[in-house]
């Protein structure tokens, strides 16, 4: 709804005028009143105004002289229709000096004031919308200016970039702030809604000036003549946590020299990762965060070592375990972020040697530390990687017991008349005997001795059907020297002795 402030010295067409059409309809509310031009005048030093509505004749000062005074003193100029019973081109031309494109004569016909109205409505939208556009264009180039000075670009002077009296002070704030799910915000729709929304929210109470860079890290610098530091962060906070409503995280500094800005926002910046990095959301001042750790303390060793050992005893709960607790370290440590990608680096290259995997693709695990890094995100990027690794593994372990298996298997069935014993084959393929046991049962759903029987009986069964050699010639050549014990044996597999089995297969 316009704001339309009416002036006009005769109270009776003041009421006529607004009741002769329904304004709220047209989208207007008449929301002031003057009888002439310096009560105007009072009222637009305290509120502001859409549009103007003036008498030409009046006491005091007259629509015309009220109409060059705006024009003087304030920046933003209301949209101005003049009303006169009077239809002289001297008014005419004074008016359109001014721009004052908009006059009706008395009497006043509703439809003409209707018309009118709706062409005010549509020059209104138009402007602001002329005015968003330019503020947006004139925000983003005094945003990439400040990006270049933090970039240490000699030819810009901070100074330039400041509107408030940010440099006169000697307790200047300074603050950073992320939010933390913010890939759906454009800059310059952030950087305009900030500055314009928050400064009207707060009356003029607060002024800011507001950066943003490509990660969209804002930065502030704000005074405020009836707020102190902490109130003035509190109220900055409250506002992007209920209009954007994300997690927030805000870190603070004074200083007392205009020219230690670029340090001090490129110390906060590093603070504000750390913070976010490790999840923390809220205000924090940067005394509160004592300086990083630099050189490491954490035995990285330790991860390494457990990690290999959850990933060869199949232990997926205890891998993200050891992890975290890991991570949780670091903070308690107040390890910095290139110290912990220095860690996690490290872990990285030592966990895929030790498995000597080399054909392993690891661009997406080495860039989990980019601008929007947190502990969630390199958790579980790394609990994935070992996953990974853990799947390559157990696929290598197959493999190779496969392998093995067949060597084992030919093995047996050309020595399988020998006296040969699961220790003689764990020497044979450089094994443990308990793991070769182990092996041995999963891969045949029997141990090793009866597997061995199982081969020797098959053998005999051929030789009982397709020789005529006798039974204990034929247990000796399977590898039994006690011809009963193969009789016991055989009837163990086929229910029956080698003499019954030979009948049967020979009738």
């Amino acid at each position: 709804m316009y704001r339309v402030l009416l002036v006009e010295d005769e109270i009776f067409v003041r009421e006529g005028i607004k009741s002769l059409i329904d304004w709220g309809s047209i989208g207007f509310s008449i929301c002031g009143e003057a009888s002439h031009g310096k009560e105007a005048l009072k009222i637009l030093q305290k509120e502001s105004f859409d549009v103007i509505i003036t008498d030409i004749k009046m006491p005091e000062m007259n629509g015309l002289e009220l109409i060059e005074e705006i024009n003087k003193r304030f920046s933003q100029i209301p949209k101005i229709i003049i009303i006169s019973g009077y239809n002289e081109f001297e008014f005419a031309r004074t008016a359109l000096k001014y721009n004052v494109k908009n006059y009706i004569l008395k009497p006043l016909d509703e439809l003409e004031i209707i018309e009118t109205m709706k062409k005010v409505s549509d020059e209104i939208n138009k402007d602001k919308q002329e005015k968003v556009q330019n503020d947006k264009y004139r925000l983003l180039n005094k945003n990439n200016e400040f990006l270049k000075y933090l970039e240490k670009s000699d030819s810009i002077d901070i100074n330039y970039l400041l509107d408030n009296d940010f440099r006169k002070d000697k307790n200047n704030l300074v603050m950073l702030s992320k939010v933390n799910k913010n890939d759906k915000y454009d800059i310059d729709n952030l950087l305009y809604n900030l500055v314009y929304n928050l400064k009207q929210a707060e009356k003029g109470n607060i002024n800011l000036d507001i950066f943003c860079d490509h990660n969209l890290n804002i930065y502030f610098f704000a005074k405020s003549k009836t707020l102190n530091n902490l109130q003035i962060i509190e109220k900055i906070y409250r506002y992007l946590t209920n209009n954007i409503q994300e997690d927030i995280t805000i870190i603070y500094e004074t200083i007392d020299d205009i020219s230690k800005i670029r340090n001090t926002c490129n110390k906060l910046l590093k603070l504000l990762d750390y913070l976010c990095f490790y999840e923390k959301t809220g205000i924090f001042n940067s005394n509160e965060i004592n300086c990083f750790i630099q050189i490491a303390k954490l035995d990285e060793k330790s991860l390494i070592n457990n990690t290999i050992k959850n990933i060869e005893q199949n232990n997926v709960s205890k891998i993200k375990e050891d992890v975290t607790l890991f991570i949780d370290k670091c903070f308690q440590e107040k390890i910095s972020i290139e110290v912990i990608r220095g860690y996690i680096n490290l872990v990285i290259i030592e966990l895929l040697e030790y498995f000597q995997i080399y054909d392993f693709e690891l661009d997406e695990f080495l860039a989990v530390f980019d601008e929007k890094s947190s502990k969630k995100k390199v958790i579980n990027t790394l609990n994935d990687l070992c996953l990974k690794i853990l799947e390559i593994y157990k696929n290598q372990i197959q493999n190779s017991n496969n392998a093995i298996i067949k060597k084992i298997e030919r093995y047996i069935n050309e020595n399988f008349s020998k006296d040969i014993t699961i220790k003689e084959m764990s020497r044979e393929f450089y094994m443990n005997p308990i793991y070769l046991g182990q092996l041995f049962k999963k891969q045949f759903g029997m141990n090793f001795n009866k597997y061995l029987h199982t081969i020797r009986v098959e053998m005999a069964k051929r030789m009982l059907t397709n020789s005529n050699k006798k039974v204990y010639e034929i247990a000796k050549e399977v590898g039994y020297k006690d011809p009963e014990y193969f009789s016991m044996k055989f009837e163990e597999v086929t229910g029956m002795t080698p003499s019954n089995y030979r009948n049967q297969k020979t009738r």
